[in-house]
């Protein structure tokens, strides 16, 4: 069981390692991005969970996302924390770039969600959005200020 689990969890972070990567090409570019992490105590105890994944500070433009991986048809709503949705919907008022990224592994799309949409299918009770309900996004939207 505990075998499972720890795969559930690494197959989870394939996204995460290549925007890792991306974020260290960024710095190399003198684009300042980084992740976040949770807060814990000197001795390693959880103490709170980070906010959302990661930032990203280019030409004026803040981006914040949380990364997500999604090995079925439709991205299960439940697992956009809530907790995450309010930090983003607050840095959304005031000017970023707000959103959840998504790679579908089937289909091998990456999927832009912006927070509000996200909000939004929750309100009106939905359990899960498909790619198409997306953007397909592109790593140089972080750059160019683009929004998809």
């Amino acid at each position: 069981m505990r075998e499972a689990a720890g795969m559930r969890q690494e197959r989870g972070k394939h996204l995460e390692r290549e925007i890792d990567r991306l974020i260290a090409w960024l710095d190399e570019q003198g684009i300042h991005g980084h992740k976040n992490h949770v807060k814990r105590t000197e001795g390693g105890v959880y103490l709170e969970g980070e906010p959302f994944d990661y930032e990203v500070f280019c030409n004026g433009k803040f981006a914040a996302f949380d990364a997500k991986e999604c090995h079925e048809r439709r991205w299960n709503l439940a697992n956009a924390k809530l907790s995450q949705i309010r930090h983003l919907l607050n840095l959304r008022k005031h000017g970023a770039d707000a959103f959840f990224l998504v790679y579908f592994a089937q289909s091998k799309r990456l999927v832009k969600f912006d927070v509000e949409l996200v909000r939004k299918a929750i309100a009106s009770g939905a359990k899960s959005l498909t790619a198409d309900e997306g953007s397909d996004w592109r790593w140089d939207s972080l750059t160019t200020g683009s929004v998809a």
